[in-house]
């Protein structure tokens, strides 16, 4: 018989093995519900507020379907009406309907104070060029991107910044500005003879919206910012407004969402103060803005001869580079001064606005001013502008009030639960503020041949953006107006290179791009580049063969020296640079 100390130990019965097994089942179980009953928690404790704050504004109606949405369609609706403030959108939407059915001014005049082309001298251009460089350098200057807009009339769901517009490069319009905003970081490094070292970086803030953020963010990150340094690239999105009904009701899209709008591109104000990139700025020590929108092919962002101008000559804080009309019966928007309602909130006898065209009588969008020729009318918005910092910081304040200005009333059918609606959608344009300035404004005059080709459909690309356009006046000697040989090779240069930037297109860029092509014996037929579009001043072709031609003969006409290290500021352009076209 065995002791008890020498028996075999006893295991546990399967019954207990079990009890074991459902102890612990049941403890995560009990974690989940209780995770899950928090969660229902804290959604009932958001509702309860939301709900209260719908009820107080009289818009309780959202919350009907309310029992009958599962828990993300629950989340959802709150997320949109959580960010509302009921008491501004019900003074906007006042103030806007009041305004839509009255007359939006007793008067208007023509805008008269534009510095115009065939007016500016050599040397002035040549001052507000160089206080633009400065600005540039010392960091007081940056550049504003509108880019909300995705390229659905290009036959593309990204947004539009990222359309290859049909040069042999195949580079997205991000890519030519981002080289651009390089080129001109080093055009005026060296204008103010500042060290790179010492020179900050042009900051880009780029104003995306719902639809665009994601894939614009993607774009830069997969390119490596195109060269330039993430920290100088600024990305915020652009808001919505809900949408009413004719009685202010807010409409619901679905059970558990509202229906929402893009407020304009005016809503640039509100969005720079609510993300906090208008605070940033200030606190960076920017002074001002040049402002653009994306599809403007030929942008000359942060052109420092306009910044210049406007900020140390003009004093201004609000300016627009404007184009001459087409042809009286062109479609644009046109600058003038508005007496009455519009131009009530400023101490000023008229105040700056954009009229579009179906607001002005065709008797006035026609007539012509004996002594200058010119239409009265005659100055197109082309939505580049400059800001001053300070005043778009007081801009923001007034509107975030409910003051400032109105918003535009759109009355359509609004998509709802219920059903397609008659609804209001609300908006701001950019050009609807300037009011506000008074006459510390300033209109600049650029050509539009050189600087305004907006990207506006897929076929054709940047040529149809150009199509139909005059050919440029001559500039250099022997120029005409005959097209380049379409049997030539197509090759489109770099804006890191050169940036068709004021007098420098040709001098400080154009110059400084060949002295670079024959020192890294670029071979002539490479650059027998490009079309006439990027060509500054409507050179030609032929002109460049000449002119590179002339330039080599002297270099082989100088004694030989010896060979030296090629130095990177000169050579980061080499025939590699070169995009050849697609097979």
């Amino acid at each position: 018989m065995r002791s008890a100390s020498t028996s075999a130990p006893k295991l546990p019965s399967r019954a207990f093995l079990l009890r074991i097994h459902l102890f612990r089942y049941n403890k995560k179980a009990v974690s989940k519900l209780q995770a899950r009953a928090m969660a229902f928690t804290g959604l009932e404790q958001r509702a309860s507020c939301a709900r209260s704050a719908a009820e107080s504004a009289g818009q309780g109606h959202v919350f009907r379907h309310w029992d009958l949405l599962a828990e993300p369609e629950k989340d959802q609706l709150l997320k949109d009406l959580e960010g509302l403030d009921y008491e501004y959108l019900s003074r906007v939407f006042s103030s806007s309907l009041a305004a839509s059915s009255a007359p939006s001014f007793d008067g208007v005049e023509p805008a008269t104070d534009v510095v115009q082309l065939k007016d500016t001298t050599a040397a002035q251009a040549a001052q507000w060029t160089h206080h633009g460089y400065r600005l540039i350098t010392e960091g007081r200057a940056a550049v504003l991107l509108l880019a909300g807009g995705q390229g659905t009339r290009l036959g593309s769901s990204l947004p539009k910044g990222c359309f290859d517009i049909g040069l042999p490069s195949h580079k997205s319009l991000f890519q030519l500005q981002a080289e651009r905003l390089l080129r001109l970081q080093r055009l005026a490094a060296a204008a103010t003879e500042t060290p790179p070292s010492a020179a900050k970086p042009l900051r880009w803030y780029v104003m995306t919206s719902a639809f665009t953020h994601a894939d614009t963010l993607a774009h830069f990150q997969a390119n490596g910012y195109f060269g330039l340094a993430p920290e100088q690239v600024t990305f915020f999105q652009q808001g919505f407004l809900p949408c009413f009904t004719e009685d202010g009701k807010l409409i619901l899209e679905t059970r558990g969402s509202l229906a929402k709008a893009p407020d304009g591109n005016g809503g640039v104000y509100l969005s720079l103060a609510r993300s906090g990139v208008l605070d940033a700025m200030a606190a960076a020590g920017v002074e001002c803005l040049d402002c653009y929108c994306v599809d403007n092919s030929l942008a000359r962002l942060g052109d420092p001869r306009f910044i210049g101008y406007c900020h140390g000559f003009a004093k201004a804080d609000v300016g627009a580079r404007v184009v001459a009309k087409a042809y009286p019966e062109e479609k644009v928007g046109v600058f003038a001064l508005r007496r009455g309602a519009a131009a009530a909130t400023t101490a000023a006898a008229g105040s700056l606005a954009v009229l579009e065209y179906s607001e002005l009588d065709p008797a006035l969008a026609s007539a012509t001013n004996p002594e200058t020729g010119q239409l009265y009318y005659n100055w197109s918005n082309i939505c580049m502008h400059y800001f001053s910092v300070q005043w778009l910081r007081d801009v923001a304040a007034q509107l975030l009030a409910g003051g400032g200005t109105p918003y535009h009333v759109a009355r359509k059918r609004i998509p709802s639960v219920d059903g397609p609606v008659a609804g209001v959608k609300l908006e701001l344009f950019i050009f609807d503020t300037f009011p506000l300035a008074g006459n510390r404004t300033a209109l600049v005059e650029v050509d539009r041949r050189e600087e305004f080709a907006p990207v506006k459909n897929a076929a054709g690309g940047f040529s149809a953006s150009r199509r139909g356009r005059p050919p440029a006046s001559p500039a250099w000697p022997g120029h005409t107006s005959s097209p380049p040989p379409q049997s030539a090779a197509s090759y489109d240069l770099s804006h890191a290179l050169s940036h068709p930037c004021c007098d420098g297109a040709v001098r400080g860029g154009w110059n400084e791009m060949l002295g670079c092509m024959m020192r890294c014996s670029v071979p002539p037929r490479l650059w027998i580049t490009v079309s006439t579009d990027t060509l500054p001043n409507g050179v030609q072709l032929r002109q460049l063969a000449s002119l590179f031609n002339l330039c080599r003969a002297r270099a082989q006409a100088r004694p030989p020296t010896p060979p030296t290290p090629r130095a990177p500021p000169c050579c980061s352009f080499t025939p590699a640079g070169f995009a050849p076209p697609a097979a």
